[in-house]
């Protein structure tokens, strides 16, 4: 961390009171805590020590490292005697690095230093009472009961990424080792989305044949899993194997319908023959179970993976004995329907035997008729075994699972949702050539029903499912019977749609493609309660992650100080341990994350604002204003979508100026803020105000900060000001930022946006990918280095020799242009593409090969020597520098060549 943070730290304690601590310290642990560890020499403790200093920040630590963060697992040791002469050897050992630590902290206590409090002693402390346990250790974290000398400041009452001081950090009960289901459930709890914590606790459930437990988890499974087949059905084994079959049919009823899967409609269907027994119950059974046949192809049927289910069909369909004639020619009719439905579907494995045995079929039935019959299907027929083909090239490398994992954000994900893409275009396409738009409507949802179950946490799916159901018009003439799949519940596109992205949004509750979209659908309907509720609900979404991030936050920095304070009390080391490293990068990740997150809030807020504005009034967006204006880590972006909205209200801009000077008591340093208040000002004709708020902002801002808000006010004075205050301007831009070249500050007042006159024209040849400011560095570094490095003496003639070995052994003295090495050209080329010659005034030919030999390697070089020079370059040719960069890390070099 910086300096100015560890000396603040430092003045904490005093630093004699430390080294005593310490003394006593290290005494301690040397002749208790690891004595059965020591060598010869006694120092082999403090050894081991350092070794362990490699372990996981978390805190998650073996057995052996528990020690260093205060994680006795058996602080509960039970004594059984005055002297635990009935201990094991192993609970004797920990008791004594118990005792060892209660004599640190009273020697701590002793030097004036308050030990790190934690876990239940912190909750003791934040809400005024008192506990007598309180080493009980923070979420995750193992405390340590040493000094609490930080090298990080506590956490004030202002501060954005840490707790308020006097917050408690949430604790958990601590598991017995034997609690394998607590545990599991714990560990489910810190992220119930990841549908892998969730398997050990269904198999430990399992075995221990905990039926209320096991029932209770798979509820709460399909809560968070409503698609997944895989659940439902080992929920439907569950209370089959129980034979609660009254609840197996509600199951039935719950999950069917919003997930059309083969296998657990096969399931179903097995089911639906167990209960109908034919030689019981006779032509009933049959009835129901034909229905439950027509039922489910009606909904998966033109499924790609569905053959079986068509082939079982037809095979219970000629299981049926016929009496009559009339029963025989009901059952006839009824095969040749099946048989004529299932041959126009791409059934993969199934295709070609079914058109097969339908060719029997009818020669068997009618010789006559038969070629009637087939050739009246035969074109569907083929177009269905071309398409075929085309679908399971699509289908090759896409998985079609219903129980996802969370999204990785990897190329094999990408790679999956292009499958998935290139499959529901294919089905778009209408590659079947049905004059049926209702069936074609129905492959497609059909195909976006089963890609949301697989890309359950892929918003952009959902989003691309709700625009293609609200293109559909009314749904309410499409029959599930005509239309397998169709959303036949919903009597609107705009309702299905709707209903489409709020189970997007149980999939993805932070998504702001889904909430946005839903939004704008509900604004549209006029349905402002509901409208409310999308937005509210992932404000409080992304709160509550900030919230958990700032606790972990905390729980960092609690470890930085441990890691810090034991490094320098008993590992006595002068730098910083590797703990202390990693807890300041998981520190600065996290407040990265933790301002990425107070943006998106705002964000959200902003938008929501806006709505209401839109659909409720001005009153309504004020409110919402307020409620997210009173948050502390709320950025300036919501006070200037306030203010910019109340002034286009009514043009008027007192209430828009009183918004920006609010937001100013906040982000007075925030150039950005400060550059839209200005251009307001100006906008408002308030010029005088707009200089004052200049003026008073970079008197507060560090140098570094003020410097855009300086660029933006000379821009204004060059484009509408006086020329003696742009250059009383420009004069006082240069004496803050010397870095800055004069030409850079002069040509800065004629660039627009997307063209720089001067730079386009006046330094045109070779180098028009580098800014003019660009170019300006690299000549004064290497003017600086010629400079640094012409002193003359031995080091002259050390490069000289240098220089000589790389030419091969030659001689020096000048050359003619003809004459030049190898080495000289590609210095030749880096002055070209700088822009600037011999005859510029800014380097002389010596000068830069001395700069060459001094900053340039040799491997450099001879990679420059293999670039083409710049006026090979027309534009026409892309150099890609990161794939360069790749190329030369993953290239492997022989050792030959080494």
């Amino acid at each position: 961390m910086s300096e100015q943070l560890t000396k603040e730290g430092s003045n904490l304690i005093d630093p004699g009171a430390v080294a005593a601590a310490a003394a006593v310290v290290l005494s301690e642990v040397t002749q208790t805590a690891d004595a059965p560890k020591q060598t010869n020499d006694g120092n082999q403790s403090t050894h081991e020590e350092e070794q362990d200093d490699d372990d996981n920040v978390d805190g998650e630590d073996g057995d052996d490292g528990g020690d260093e963060y205060g994680d006795d697992e058996d602080d509960n040791i039970s004594i059984n005697g005055a002297n635990g002469s009935n201990l094991t050897p192993t609970q004797k050992r920990k008791l004594r690095r118990k005792k060892a630590k209660q004599r640190e902290q009273e020697a701590l206590q002793a030097a004036g230093i308050t030990p790190a409090l934690s876990g239940a002693a912190a909750s003791a402390i934040g809400n005024g009472s008192s506990s007598s346990n309180s080493s009980q250790p923070a979420p995750g974290i193992a405390s340590v009961s040493t000094s609490s000398a930080p090298i990080i400041p506590p956490a004030s009452a202002v501060s954005l990424t840490r707790l308020p001081p006097g917050t408690a950090l949430p604790t958990k009960r601590k598991r017995l080792p034997n609690d394998t289901i607590g545990i599991l459930e714990d560990e489910i709890e810190e992220n119930p989305e990841d549908i892998d914590k969730w398997s050990p606790l269904v198999r430990e459930l399992k075995a221990k044949d905990k039926v209320d437990s096991l029932r209770n988890a798979f509820e709460r499974m399909v809560v968070y899993f409503p698609t997944s087949s895989d659940i439902w059905m080992d929920y439907l084994d569950l209370e089959q194997s129980n034979g609660e079959f009254q609840k197996v049919e509600q199951l039935f009823a719950r999950c069917l319908p919003k997930i059309l899967n083969v296998e657990l409609w096969s399931y179903y269907l097995a089911y639906i023959r167990r209960i109908n027994n034919i030689n019981i119950d006779g032509d009933k059974a049959r009835t129901t179970i034909s229905q439950a046949y027509e039922f489910v192809l009606d909904r998966v049927g033109f499924d790609i993976d569905s053959g079986p289910i068509w082939n079982d069909y037809i095979e219970f369909i000629k299981s049926r004995e016929a009496g009559t004639s009339w029963e025989q020619q009901q059952k006839m009719d009824l095969l040749r329907k099946t048989y004529r439905r299932a041959i126009c579907i791409p059934l993969s494995g199934h295709l070609e035997r079914l058109w097969q045995n339908y060719s029997t079929f009818e020669t068997t039935l009618n010789a006559n008729t038969a070629r009637k019959f087939t050739a009246e299907v035969s074109g569907t027929y083929m177009n269905a075994r071309s398409s075929l083909r085309e679908m399971e090239n699509i289908f090759t490398g896409m998985p079609r699972t219903t129980s996802p994992g969370l999204r990785q954000w990897s190329k094999k994900e990408q790679k999956i949702y292009e499958k998935w893409e290139q499959w529901i275009d294919w089905e778009k396409r209408n590659p079947l050539s049905t004059g049926n738009k209702a069936l074609v409507d129905a492959r497609v949802t059909y195909a976006y029903k089963q890609a949301v179950m697989t890309l359950r946490y892929f918003p952009e799916v959902w989003y691309s499912f709700s625009l293609y159901t609200l293109g559909r018009g009314d749904l309410s003439t499409v029959s599930a019977a005509s239309a397998p799949g169709a959303l036949a519940s919903s009597n609107s596109s705009v309702d299905a749609a709707l209903e489409i992205l709020r189970n997007g949004l149980q999939a993805n509750p932070s998504s702001f493609l889904l909430s946005y979209k839903a939004a704008e659908l509900l604004e549209k309907e006029s349905r402002y309660d509901e409208l409310k509720v999308i937005y509210e609900n992932l404000i409080a979404r992304y709160k509550l992650e900030r919230e958990k991030m700032v606790i972990q936050n905390e729980q960092f920095y609690i470890l930085l100080n441990e890691a810090h304070v034991y490094a320098t009390t008993q590992l006595s080391l002068n730098g910083k341990s590797k703990k202390e490293r990693k807890a300041e990068k998981h520190i600065t990740q996290k407040e990265a994350e933790i301002h990425s997150v107070s943006r998106s809030i705002t964000l959200a807020y902003t938008e929501y604002m806006k709505t209401a504005k839109r659909s409720q009034g001005i009153k309504e967006a004020r409110r919402v204003f307020g409620e997210a204006r009173r948050l502390p880590y709320t950025t300036h972006h919501i006070f200037v979508a306030s203010a910019m909205m109340e002034y286009h209200n009514n043009k008027e801009a007192d209430i828009a100026d009183k918004i920006f000077e609010l937001g100013l008591k906040r982000f007075s340093e925030n150039s950005e803020y400060v550059k839209v208040y200005f251009d307001f000002l100006i906008l408002t004709n308030d010029e005088t105000n707009a200089r004052a708020l200049f003026e008073k902002s970079i008197s507060k801002m560090p140098i570094a900060a003020a410097k855009p808000l300086y660029e933006h006010f000379m821009k204004f004075t060059a484009n509408h000001g006086e020329l003696a205050a742009l250059l009383t301007l420009e004069e006082r831009f240069s004496k803050m930022y010397p870095d800055e070249s004069p030409m850079s500050i002069f040509a800065r007042r004629f660039r627009i946006p997307e063209y720089d006159p001067i730079e386009d024209n006046d330094l045109r040849p070779n180098y028009n990918n580098h800014s003019l400011q660009q170019r300006y560095q690299q000549i004064q570094q290497i003017e600086s280095t010629s400079i640094l490095g012409s002193s003359g003496g031995d080091g002259d003639d050390e490069r000289s020799d240098r220089g000589d070995r790389k030419r091969g052994g030659r001689g020096g003295g000048r050359r003619n242009r003809d004459e030049e090495s190898d080495d000289e050209r590609p210095m030749k080329r880096i002055r070209e593409s700088t822009g600037f010659s011999n005859s510029s005034g800014f380097s002389t030919t010596s000068s830069l090969e001395q700069a060459s030999t001094n900053i340039i390697p040799s491997g450099i070089l001879n990679l420059l020597k293999a670039l083409p020079p710049p006026e090979y370059l027309d534009g026409s040719v892309s150099f890609d520098a990161m794939k360069l960069t790749d190329l030369i890390r993953d290239t492997t070099i022989p050792d030959n060549l080494l």
